[in-house]
């Protein structure tokens, strides 16, 4: 009757809603949780009390049969148990008491010392443990510390009341833990007797119970002050747990469990998730723990891809701490470990399959070997662009960044390596964003070692570098931050003189350049203006670099940007392109001839005293070519005329029409005002210049040229 009514109630816990049905009618699902532990209690200790009768051969002994319906009454109450857990964290389902909780730890203590086989009970208690620290609630309960308790209440403790003065879930667990370990050996290691606690047990469960154990550890651990972000990081019971030892416990399970053919994965991707978290603790991690960490990456990472991303994110919240840094230096081989993760995984980040976890994976790895080879007082040494320092001869000059360490004997082992790696993550084929954002990473970390090491840089430019670096930054399907990276890193690239060579000149600076001004995207089309104006500032080979520039219609785009309304960075940096690019005689008459009007225009309506300042530069500098003159002289007509039409207009608005008269003259002043801009002598000469440029017929200019040369050739003769 007991095992039909227990099976009964396994079937009835399966379904969430007629547990929380019942609990709506006044009976919570934690009474009902624990109702079934009692009669769990009672089954194991029947079993218990068999166990003994067997070992000291009482007569008459209860029917092996008998045992078999105890068992089965055992596990059906289990598994309605962990039914009943989920109905405790649910909405309306009553939750469980503290007391409850550690009855049920308590009986869980007490089934992992039960010599006979328990089936799939230790399974369920197991999954019903991780079902209820999943709620923050109930593993605040259970974690928190032990209430202060009176000489007279140490003296003579209620022996009805549990003992809540331990941590008895993390006890539990662990020796849950520890039980399947000892139940995955078939005969006992000093015995040599058949294992009790494996006779009968299905194999299958005895991994997955140890997962589920590791599964609940995961959950105390799991619990922070913010899901998400920076707080994430912040463990509420991480310190707890680690001082326990959970960590060589995961260890210990993992060392148990994982296999060469991949066998015990559950066990591998709970225990390094549980790993990962242990390791934001905000404590100094004893040094056998780091090891351990760095020993479970260097099990799984062959075979495991979704273990191994763990146990990378593991590495890398561990180098966040100084501390932990210098031990996993100290210690450890794990720049070696990290390596060999990057050697095996890097093809595969292109795969269709798990392609999520494993760019993961890189992520993890790259930000690892990033904080580990860099100093703990040391910052981030990435050059500035600055885009000009002072005036010099007419051209914005640019200081060069700053200089780069050059002595190669303070360069780590396997820094070449870890370079070539990085090279080929960049040169790697992009099909979606996880790859994007790995190669982000590696740009950033390549960028971090080579500025530090010119033999570095040197290796890296030798492995082929710039071309994905230009691919990059003209990809208009790759993320914005992406393509901004790879010119900022390109371009200081070209700082160094010995990489002008490889990279030939600055064309493919120039093209991705052009190619951030047409985009459209003000992020880029800023950066572009910005690289402009350093190619065409202090640069060795500006005149060709300038005029290269022109051939890609660069004034024209640098123009379309200045004519926006507002004056921003943007059209900042475009009129200093456009300042530099119009000092060279051979490129300001397509300067002039593309911009003349909008920057007349810009003239009469700037108030920065900077970008006036740059407007009239890019003028004088239009106007010192003869080519551009008598464009020049005409737009400024036009200009002065309309400015004549707008004061008429205003006039005609402000002045009744009686006054007409009043505003004929008020008119006649302003032309005459405008006029005496140009003194008498001035407009003499650009009069007669302006007859002489007059279009002719053909007969005149046949007659003008041939007195040209009749007259060049008295001259040379005399």
């Amino acid at each position: 009757v007991m095992l039909c009514s227990s099976v009964a109630l396994s079937l009835f816990a399966q379904d969430k809603e007629a547990i929380l049905a019942l609990a709506r009618m006044g009976m919570p699902a934690s009474l009902i949780l624990m109702e079934l532990l009692n009669v769990c209690d009672w089954a194991d200790d029947y079993m218990d009390d068999y166990a003994e009768k067997e070992r000291n051969q009482f007569v008459p002994m209860p029917s092996p049969e008998e045992l078999e319906t105890v068992r089965g009454i055992l596990e059906s109450c289990a598994f309605a148990m962990w039914g009943s857990a989920q109905a405790c964290i649910s909405p309306g389902g009553g939750s469980i008491s503290i007391k409850d909780m550690h009855t049920f730890c308590l009986f869980v203590l007490d089934l992992c010392d039960t010599l006979q086989n328990v089936g799939t009970t230790r399974h369920s208690c197991a999954g019903a443990l991780a079902v209820l620290c999943s709620n923050r609630e109930i593993a605040d309960k259970v974690m928190a510390d032990a209430p202060e308790i009176s000489v007279e209440e140490e003296a003579a403790p209620d022996e009805d009341e549990p003992d809540v003065r331990h941590d008895t879930a993390r006890t539990a667990i662990q020796r849950l833990m520890g039980s399947t370990l000892n139940a995955s050996q078939e005969h006992d290691a000093k015995t040599g007797k058949k294992n009790r606690h494996s006779s009968g047990e299905k194999p299958q469960f005895k991994s997955i119970t140890t997962a589920t154990a590791i599964a609940a550890l995961g959950w105390l651990a799991y619990h922070s002050e913010e899901p998400e972000g920076e707080l994430s990081l912040i463990g509420l019971h991480r310190n707890k747990l680690a001082d326990g030892g959970s960590i060589s416990t995961v260890r210990g399970t993992l060392e148990t469990w994982s296999k060469p053919d991949g066998g015990g994965r559950e066990v591998e991707n709970v225990g390094c998730a549980t790993i990962m978290l242990l390791c934001t603790v905000t404590k100094l991690l004893p040094e056998k723990d780091v090891a351990d960490v760095v020993w479970c990456l260097e099990k799984v990472y062959a075979t495991n891809a979704f273990a191994t991303n763990w146990a990378c994110a593991g590495i890398w919240a561990l180098a966040r701490t100084p501390a932990h840094r210098e031990t996993l230096l100290r210690e450890t081989n794990v720049l070696m470990a990290l390596i060999e993760v990057m050697e095996f995984w890097k093809d595969k980040m292109v795969l269709k399959k798990n392609m999520q976890v494993v760019c993961l994976i890189g992520l993890y790895a790259i930000a690892a070997m990033w904080l580990l080879m860099t100093e703990p007082e040391e910052k981030h040494l990435q050059r500035g662009l600055h885009v000009f320092s002072e005036m010099e001869d007419s051209i914005w000059a640019v200081f060069p960044g700053n200089p780069r360490g050059v002595d190669p004997s303070s360069r780590p082992v396997p820094s070449l390596r870890i370079v070539e790696i990085l090279v080929e993550l960049i040169q790697m084929n992009i099909t979606g964003p996880p790859q994007a954002h790995v190669k982000e990473v590696a740009i950033g970390f390549l960028w971090h070692l080579v500025e530090k090491d010119l033999g570095l840089e040197a290796h890296a430019m030798e492995q082929e570098l710039v071309v994905p670096l230009h691919d990059i930054g003209i990809n208009e399907n790759l993320p914005t931050s992406l393509r901004l990276l790879s010119l900022n890193f390109l371009q200081d690239l070209a700082q160094n003189a010995p990489n002008i060579k490889i990279m030939g000149d600055h064309v493919l600076v120039e093209k991705i350049c052009v190619n951030f001004i047409s985009s459209g995207i003000p992020e880029l089309e800023e950066r572009g203006c910005q690289g402009i104006a350093h190619l065409t500032g202090c640069n060795p080979a500006t005149k060709a670099v300038k005029v290269s520039l022109l051939d890609r219609n660069t004034a024209r785009l640098l123009v379309a940007i200045i004519k926006r309304d507002e004056y921003l960075p943007c059209q900042r940096f475009a009129l200093i392109a456009l300042f530099n690019i119009s000092n060279e005689t051979q490129c300001n008459v397509e300067v002039c001839t593309v911009g003349l009007h909008t920057l007349m225009g810009l003239n009469w309506k700037l108030e920065d005293e900077e970008a006036l300042w740059l407007t009239c530069g890019i003028l004088k500098n239009c106007q010192a070519n003869p080519a551009n003159r008598v464009r020049l002289y005409k737009a400024e007509l036009e200009y002065k005329h309309k400015m004549v039409e707008i004061e008429k207009v205003h006039q005609e608005k402000v002045m009744p029409k009686t006054r007409k008269t009043s505003a004929d003259r008020s008119e006649k002043k302003s032309v005459d005002k405008a006029e005496s801009v140009i003194d008498e002598e001035e407009r003499q000469q650009r009069e007669l210049e302006k007859l002489r440029l007059l279009e002719d017929t053909p007969q005149e200019k046949r007659t003008r040229a041939e007195f040209l040369i009749w007259a060049n050739k008295e001259f040379q003769n005399k």
